[in-house]
This record gives structure tokens, sequence and C-alpha cells, in this order.
């Protein structure tokens, strides 16, 4: 049985949520989207997705953080917008300084 909560489709105690994915060189739209228990999920499944993509980019020696990931229900509507940078907590990009200076 499918009803609908707010724009958001209801199997079964499940809700179907679509993850669409923006960046510099990619524009992929979920046109399936997940069935999924809530929206912490969806945002779980989108963190999930983020860093496997920017796995991929980081093996060709490229981070873009530019991008993100907006999570739509079924008509489209964002619910919430999850920013690749924020799929990560990032250290050391400091560079250090190797001009060493003698006095």
């Amino acid at each position: 049985m499918k009803a609908k909560e707010g724009g958001i489709a209801v199997t079964g105690g499940m809700s179907r949520f679509h993850l669409h994915l923006h960046n510099a060189h990619v524009e992929a739209s979920d046109e399936e989207g997940l069935d999924l228990p809530d929206l912490e999920t969806a945002r779980a499944r989108a963190i999930a997705g983020i860093r496997d993509f920017i796995g991929h980019e980081a093996m060709k020696g490229e981070l873009d953080f530019r991008g993100q990931v907006d999570i739509t229900d079924e008509t489209d509507a964002i619910l919430a917008t999850i920013r690749f940078v924020e799929a990560f907590t990032i250290r050391g990009l400091e560079r250090a300084d190797t001009t060493e200076t003698n006095n």
C-alpha cells in the first residue's frame, strides 16, 4: 500500500527519496529513488555516496569539494542538501612552510 505524507511517498513504512548529485563535472538525477525509513537514513546514504564519489576522484589525484547531493521527495521538493565538504572531516590542509630563514 502506498500513501503520501507531505510529498513523500510511503510504502509499508518506507518513504521514497531521490538523491541527485551535482558538481562541476556531473549532473546525475536519481529518477528511480530509494525506499528508506526516514530522512536521516537518506542523509546517511547521501554521505556514503559522496564519500564513494570523492574516493574515485582521489584515486585520479583530484579532490573537488564544490558539489552537493540534493535529497528530494516524489514531488521533487528538496528536503535536504548535503554539500560534498560536509561528508568529511578535513585536517592538515595547511602547508608547512619549507623555507627556513637563518638569521
